[in-house]
């Protein structure tokens, strides 16, 4: 087992090359990862995340935006004036300087068109926030833990789907070691048939020796068929799990091993999930700064460039250009507590990771805990199995040679028959279990699996 730490490649294609053969734990797991729909998701919301992080950048970037626009009015727009100018513009008495002449204001009487009936205005603007009370920053970061999250959400489900992988193909071996072993059985006692059918037919032998025996055969050949039957259908599981369209023949002897110091060590406590936690966190936290920056003064800066007719001379029917400039300031000073009400969503979000954080934590302690005494007991069965397992051998040749003899029946010789073919599978068993037991371990450790 070797920790995991490579590069993130997404594949969108279902699988189309056939397999068949023996197929590997190892080149199990690279199907698995290839073809997959779980990881494909991963790894795809992994680089929409990375799309998301480039979106927030976006925001230290200045804005262009252009626009244009028409109107046509049915009446020009026009210039009404209808005063009295005193004191502003000499009399005609006063301009020439005589007296006794009544000096009496002048009446302006004004009633002209201004322009024409249409307008158009074209210009293109460029606008910078100068300010944005941290908000910006904070948005970045929050995007780029979001990010993290993903990736590290990546990693761990296929760990979780080599979890499920290595326990369906151990699964896989056992019952194809079990058919094995039923096969072996069936080979013995339909050699027993033979010759219990030739002493029979030499008189030696009375025909219900011939029938317990063949019955005997018939029974081991029924439980072979349910062999078969575990054996297909753990292999049609396997081949949906892994999305290949062909049949595969049998599984190739995959060991599992933990080291000793690994057994005994603690689940990490800074493994990918928990990691993912606390990026999540760390995610929410800097969300709120963000929130929070909203609350202060946003400060933007503008310059464009405009081109109309009639333009900046109303009076004109010509197309004119001009520049303009400015500065923005806007202070949000009260908005029904929508932005205080955000903020502490999040804050019972991290609440409630945080307690998700403990109880992870308790849970893989428990489940590393459970497969340490599973694995003692597996080391305590395959010990007894073994042993059982030689003195059935040994039982068994003993009567066999007692059975050559005339000293035993044939019935007693296949039940120690049974007895040896019922060994070896306990033993197979059992070392099924070992290996189970230490990769459920590595999983509740916070081992990342590759096989």
């Amino acid at each position: 087992m070797r920790v995991r730490h490579g590069k993130i490649a997404v594949v969108f294609t279902v699988a189309s090359a056939a397999w068949a053969g023996t197929l590997t734990l190892p080149e199990a797991q690279e199907l698995l990862f290839t073809n997959n729909p779980d990881v494909q998701i991963a790894e795809a919301k992994y680089l929409k995340s990375l799309v998301a992080v480039s979106e927030a950048k976006a925001s230290y970037y200045p804005t262009a935006e252009t626009h244009t626009y028409y109107n046509y009015q049915s009446k020009p727009n026009r210039i009404d004036v209808d005063t009295e100018l005193d004191g502003i513009i000499p009399t005609f008495g006063q301009a020439l300087g005589l007296t006794g002449l009544e000096d009496r204001p002048i009446e302006l009487n004004l009633s002209e068109p201004v322009g024409d009936h249409d307008r158009f205005e074209w210009g293109v603007d460029i606008s910078y926030p100068v300010f944005t009370g941290f908000s910006r920053k904070y948005s970045v970061a929050a995007r780029q833990a979001g990010s993290t999250v993903y990736c590290l959400e990546s990693i761990t489900v296929k760990d979780r789907l080599s979890l499920r992988l290595g326990l369906l193909y151990f699964a896989w071996e056992l019952s194809v070691k079990r058919l094995e072993v039923q096969k072996t059985y069936i080979d013995q006692v339909s050699e027993h048939v033979v010759q219990v059918r030739n002493l029979y037919e030499a008189g030696v032998e009375a025909r219900s020796k011939v029938l317990e025996a063949s019955a005997r055969l018939e029974s081991a050949k029924v439980d072979m068929l349910a062999a078969e039957g575990v054996v297909d259908s753990l292999r049609l599981e396997l081949i949906d799990f892994l999305r290949i369209r062909d049949t595969l023949a049998t599984p190739g002897e995959y060991e599992y091993e933990l080291p000793q110091h690994v057994i005994d060590s603690r689940p990490r406590p800074y493994r990918e999930e928990i990691v993912t936690i606390d990026s999540t966190l760390s995610q929410l936290e800097l969300t709120k700064r963000a929130l929070f920056g909203q609350r202060l003064p946003r400060l933007v800066a503008m310059a464009g460039y405009r081109v109309g007719n009639p333009g900046i001379v109303m009076g004109g029917d010509e197309f004119i250009d001009w520049g303009v400039a400015g500065l923005q300031l806007r202070w949000t000073i009260y908005e029904g507590q929508k932005n205080w009400a955000k903020r502490e969503q999040l804050n019972h979000d991290m609440q409630i990771l945080k307690r998700q954080r403990e109880k992870q934590l308790a849970k893989w302690e428990k489940m590393a805990a459970q497969e340490r005494l599973q694995i003692q007991k597996a080391h305590r069965m395959h010990s007894a199995a073994k042993l059982a397992l030689d003195a059935a051998v040994a039982f068994a040749e003993d009567l066999e040679n007692a059975l050559t003899a005339g000293v035993v029946s044939s019935t007693e010789y296949l039940n120690a028959l049974a007895a040896v073919s019922n060994a070896r599978f306990r033993v197979a068993r059992a070392e099924t279990m070992r290996k189970m037991a230490c990769l459920r371990l590595a999983y509740a450790l916070g081992e990342s699996m590759e096989f």
